[in-house]
């Protein structure tokens, strides 16, 4: 694997200029110098002005991971000159001495604030360079300080010594003779003591002093150890109590490698491993608060945090290697309808700059971005991440939810709408919603179901409106729908023939507030010998009614007058009141014929007719009156009079109020219910018919019965007299 080169260009700069070279290794470098000219936006120097400078050492490039940042305050010369050290200022991030130098590629970013405050603005931002200084291996130098020297040993006998001449000014040396014979070595004296080794050093050798007299020359002593070969520019180590050789320093003159012979040119230390690196010393925190009086600056590896520490003068700072400042908050205003716009927020950080990312390829450098007209393709997570200074805090997530409706309609069945009828509603969206129905004037006016079934009773036009929700989000639509006028006829005929019958009742359906009710009074009897002689038609009445659901009607249908022999009974009048008995509509019955006249048709007024040269007919309710011996028809409230002078009792017919019977007699012949009045049958004229006002009787057997009166409280009236044959008829229609 090819080995790492470590640059560590400032921090040999640092020791170039604090350090000397002999104690390079003893200390911990501790700043570097720095100095630039302060300028204003037109380039010209600020002279004699104080200003902020904030620093910051970056790994790898000018945007890298900042490694150590301080801020300072300087003032410049005249010359606008200002100069510093950096690793001397206010920190704000990292250790000066952590900076990993080793891994080379370290850049100084330099922001100014002209005003001296700390509103900083970018100055550039560099390459930290190496520059050349001498370092000595810390195992190489010079060896420790001389002992003291041993005494000399015993010289051997000299020979005699001429007179000394003057002596004369030094020559050249000459070549050395050929060494004579080793003379007897003296007795070695005792071994002085060893001096204290001295510190290594890197000395500069002074200029050679004069060569002094040769001196006798003593005898040889031992030879000495072999000399070691070394590399060339490799500083030595002892490999052994009394070897050398290579260490792990090399020194080319202008770099220094360590554990590499090529040292790059471009820095001053180059530091080369595949496996190791560079370790500060390693205290627990207890262990490092019991250091006594930290200097400043002064940095450890905290083992009980795995942070770098760093003592400021006053209290330990750490550096952990993240962000110094908590990720924003990443919110939304969601859920957002669709069409509306989504906008997303960050909690401000000073000095900040943000990133959003996000569905559908969406990216923002806002802090708080808004996307108009929403659509799902905009629904999910948005995250963001702020960026200080180069430090990008963790990613903050928000999710967005956008609803997916935005048009809601819907259809009923069956698609022609008949009133009374159901009518089912499906809406176009069946999940996810909540719905909310209204419908004008129909059972229900209201639903939250999916499928409502609703019932209109009146034909029209009506307002129906859906309003869906989901994730708070609205979505109505309205329309009209038409509801046709579909008649319901209910017909109630006579429930049995002769004097007595049943009073019927009919209940308003729900929803019913109006009604058209049609009647048709009873034709009176006929005599069976005299056919020649009709009886007298029931009344036609018709006429349309306010009511109220549930509202309970009494309803009586006249029948036919019963015929004789020789002449018949009235024709009983059909009435409809309300529960209370207040008269709706009353058509009145036919009076009856005789053996020698016809009978008189029902008429549509309120007064009843007389019978023919007979009693006279009722008024205001009222029965007829007889005078012969046929019964007067009965009216609404009160009885028909009976015609009791001929032998044989024939009675009037009953009013409404009073149950409505037919008038009778001791014989078959009577009157039919409805009120018509009674006749004997053998010929003594006819009855009179009941209604309203029920018809008077005839005087003799000669005439015909008196046809009963009508009444109408309705509007749009149709009312014609004299038209129904056979018994009576009620219909009602809704």
């Amino acid at each position: 694997m090819k080995s790492k080169n470590i640059f560590f260009s400032c921090i040999l700069l640092l020791c170039m200029m604090s350090f000397s070279a002999q104690n390079i290794h003893a200390q911990a470098m501790k700043s570097i110098n720095y100095q630039a000219v302060a300028r204003d936006a037109g380039g010209l120097a600020l002279a004699n002005k104080t200003i902020g400078v904030r620093l910051a050492i970056r790994s790898g490039s000018s945007t890298g991971t900042v490694q150590y940042a301080e801020t300072q305050v300087v003032s410049t010369n005249a010359y606008g000159l200002y100069t510093l050290k950096i690793g001397k200022g206010s920190i704000l991030a990292g250790s000066f001495s952590a900076i990993p130098w080793v891994n080379g590629n370290q850049w100084l970013e330099i922001e100014v604030d002209v005003n001296g405050g700390s509103n900083y603005l970018p100055a550039g931002a560099s390459e930290l360079l190496t520059v050349p200084y001498a370092l000595y291996a810390e195992t190489s130098g010079s060896g420790g300080g001389q002992g003291a020297t041993g005494p000399t040993g015993l010289q051997g006998a000299t020979g005699s010594a001429g007179p000394a001449g003057p002596q004369g000014p030094a020559g050249l040396d000459g070549m050395n003779g050929v060494n004579g014979l080793n003379g007897l070595n003296g007795q070695p004296g005792p071994t002085g003591p060893t001096g204290t080794p001295g510190n290594n050093g890197i000395g500069i050798q002074g200029a050679t002093g004069p060569t002094g007299a040769t001196g006798l020359t003593g005898p040889t002593g031992p030879a000495g150890f072999s000399g070691v070969n070394g590399t060339n520019n490799a500083l030595v180590k002892f490999t052994s109590g009394n070897t050398v050789g290579d260490s792990q320093v090399f020194d080319n003159g202008t770099s220094v490698g360590f554990n590499t012979t090529t040292p790059d040119k471009s820095a001053i230390v180059d530091m080369s491993s595949n496996n190791q690196g560079v370790l500060f010393p390693r205290l627990t925190e207890d262990e490092r608060d019991s250091i006594k009086n930290p200097a400043l600056g002064l940095m450890i590896i905290n083992t009980s945090t795995s942070c770098i520490n760093m003592w400021t003068g006053s209290t330990w700072k750490q550096a952990c290697f993240e962000c110094a400042f908590n990720p924003p908050v990443a919110t939304n205003n969601g859920p957002v309808c669709k069409g509306a716009s989504i906008k997303l927020f960050a909690t401000t950080i000073p000095n900040a700059s943000y990133s959003w990312t996000g569905p559908n390829g969406f990216v923002s450098n806002q802090q708080n971005p808004v996307i108009t007209n929403a659509s799902l393709v905009n629904k999910g997570d948005y995250q963001v991440v702020a960026s200080v200074g180069g430090c990008s805090a963790n990613p903050s997530v928000t999710s967005v939810n956008v609803s997916s409706i935005s048009s809601i309609s819907f259809s009923n069945s069956p698609a022609n709408i008949d009133m009374r009828q159901s009518v089912v509603f499906s809406p176009s969206i069946t999940s996810g919603v909540t719905y909310n129905w209204l419908f004008t004037s129909a059972n229900p006016a209201s639903s939250t179901a999916m499928n409502p079934s609703v019932v209109w009773n009146t034909s029209g036009s009506y307002g129906v409106s859906l309003t869906v929700t989901e994730l708070g989000c609205s979505y109505t639509t309205n329309t009209t729908v038409t509801v046709n006028h579909v008649n319901t006829t209910v017909t109630l005929n006579s429930t049995s023939t002769g004097s007595t019958g049943t009073i019927q009742s009919f209940t308003v359906p729900a929803g019913i507030t109006s009604l058209t009710i049609e009647a048709w009074g009873a034709q009176g009897g006929q005599g069976t010998s005299y056919t020649q002689y009709t009886p007298g038609k029931g009344a036609y009445m018709k006429g349309d009614f306010v009511v109220t659901p549930g509202q309970v009607l009494k309803v009586l249908v006249g029948q036919l007058g019963p015929s004789g022999t020789n002449d018949g009974g009235g024709g009983g009048g059909s009435f409809v009141v309300t529960n209370s008995n207040n008269p709706l509509i009353i058509a009145g019955g036919g009076g009856g014929s005789s053996y020698s006249g016809s009978g008189s048709d029902a008429v549509t007024t309120n007064n009843a007719n007389p019978g023919v040269n007979g009693g006279s007919g009722g008024s205001g309710g009222g029965g007829g009156s007889s005078a012969g011996c046929s019964g007067a028809g009965g009216g609404f409230s009160s009885d028909g009079g009976n015609g009791p002078s001929c032998g044989s009792s024939c009675n009037g017919g009953k009013a409404f109020l009073n149950g409505g019977d037919g008038g009778c007699t001791v014989s078959s012949c009577t009157g039919g219910f409805g009120g018509g009045g009674g006749t004997h049958g053998g010929g003594w004229g006819g009855g009179g018919g009941g209604g309203y006002s029920g018809g008077g009787a005839s005087t003799s057997s000669q005439y015909g019965g008196g046809g009963g009166g009508s009444y109408n409280s309705g509007t749009n009236q149709t009312n014609t007299p004299g038209v129904k044959t056979g018994d009576g008829k009620v219909t009602i229609t809704y």
